[in-house]
């Protein structure tokens, strides 16, 4: 143990196998070697090990847990489920709660991991129950409690911590005369997203500031639902009364699904030249989301997210002109064989991802910024979801709450494209000319 803390991994590892060696039955041994190989994404051999474990001592709830991590990550979920039930029986504990309301949300069972989370918050108060129970309960379209939880999710394991600002905190109070500035906080695509709430406090009366990240900064000044644009956190140049957290207004406003502002869209690029494309029509592909090497727990989500570029190979035919939208890839080889127009190694920030999506007649894209992107500048998108994705799209299969111009198309199944991208194929055809 004090060779993990002090981040000698291998050391650690070879002194459990020595001790093992001397030792087989020695149940803490194979569980502290079974969180090694999960913390180092070896599930399988982290399975094998806390099997061991869980055999020599089966009345330690945190092994059952534990275990039940690691085959959920293995997508053996029957076995997951038994896991974290086992250690369920032997203490009611809020790990195994809120992880097995997190095997329910990913199979889209929601109601089951709302009950989870719920019970979790009877066991203790937990911001990351708070957040993954106003996730949920966000997919449901059950907005009002939703985003009440929600706003529990600064400082929770997964979320950023809450930025430490010179002014009040808004909490529903009126607005009108006042000035408020508005922050993000997570992924670029919740970034886009949100941006249009300043409309909501605009509506109140509220003077908005909007503070955004360099990369939105060019683009966020198209904005003309916010007084004034800075790069976060360069001092505003009007005082300010309040400060708000973007995806806190819908909590503070009472905002619900019906009244979700600029569907048709708020954004617009500011460059005003012409990018030189050959004549047809012109379809804008991006397969891939971003890392986020700061948040290694969302690989996995970034893997499912994710296509191979020949899932769209099929969109290379005569007459369409196919463009990267890409910034991260691979692919250059493919790219080329398919004949894809590569413009996105000149692209320097968000406003030039716009300014190339002026030029298209559609975009294509996986779950990610790009495709809020293209929905924010009222793009005519086509987006292939995961079948477990519940924020932001809630339970969304075709038309959208958030963009009028987008229209959606999940998995049936967990892993299996070809059916949505059958449906996004029979409509792209309908679309040719």
């Amino acid at each position: 143990m004090l060779l993990l803390q002090a981040g000698k991994r291998d050391e650690a590892t070879q002194a459990l196998e020595r001790l093992l060696l001397m030792n087989p039955g020695h149940c803490s041994a194979w569980a502290i070697r079974g969180q090694i190989e999960q913390e180092a994404g070896r599930m399988f051999m982290a399975s094998l090990c806390y099997n061991v474990a869980v055999q020599i001592n089966p009345e330690l709830y945190e092994l059952w847990c534990n275990r039940g991590m690691v085959y959920s990550d293995l997508g053996a979920d029957e076995i997951a489920a038994d896991s974290y039930h086992r250690s369920i029986a032997l203490k009611d504990n809020p790990s195994a709660r809120i992880n097995l309301g997190n095997l329910y949300a990913s199979r889209m069972k929601l109601p089951e991991a709302v009950a989870e989370y719920r019970k979790t918050l009877e066991l203790h108060e937990d911001p990351q129950a708070h957040a993954s129970l106003g996730r949920t309960l966000i997919g449901m379209g059950q907005w009002e409690e939703g985003f009440q939880h929600y706003r529990h999710r600064f400082g929770a394991p997964t979320y950023p911590v809450r930025a430490e600002l010179p002014y009040p905190l808004w909490r529903g109070e009126p607005l009108e005369g006042k000035t408020i500035l508005l922050y993000s906080e997570q992924g670029f695509g919740d970034e886009i997203l949100s941006l249009r709430f300043c409309a909501t406090l605009r509506d109140m009366g509220a003077k908005v500031v909007l503070a955004v990240r360099l990369p939105m900064y060019r683009l966020a000044k198209s904005l003309k639902i916010a007084d004034e644009v800075v790069v976060q956190f360069d001092k505003p140049s009007t005082p300010i009364d309040y400060c708000c957290a973007l995806l806190d207004v819908p909590a503070h406003t009472g905002m619900v699904v019906p009244g979700i502002p600029c569907a048709r869209g708020y954004l617009r690029s500011l460059r005003e030249d012409r990018l030189d494309l050959p004549k047809g029509f012109r379809v804008g592909i991006c397969w891939r989301t971003g890392d986020r090497p700061l948040q290694p727990e969302t690989q996995i989500v970034h893997k499912q997210n994710t296509i191979p570029l020949d899932h769209l190979a099929p969109l290379a035919r005569p007459g369409v002109v196919l463009v990267s939208l890409q910034k991260q890839h691979n692919d250059h080889a493919r790219m080329k064989e398919l004949g894809i127009i590569d413009p996105m190694p000149g692209v320097n920030d968000f406003d030039d991802t716009a300014w190339i999506m002026d030029h298209l007649d559609l975009v294509i894209s996986v779950d990610t910024s790009v495709a809020h992107l293209a929905g924010s500048l009222g793009k005519q998108t086509m987006v292939l979801l995961r079948h477990n994705v519940i924020w932001p799209w809630m339970q969304e299969d075709g038309e959208t709450a958030w963009y009028a111009s987008a229209r959606l198309y999940r998995q049936q199944q967990l892993g299996l494209w070809s059916d949505p991208i059958a449906r996004m194929m029979a409509d792209f055809e309908a679309l040719l000319p």
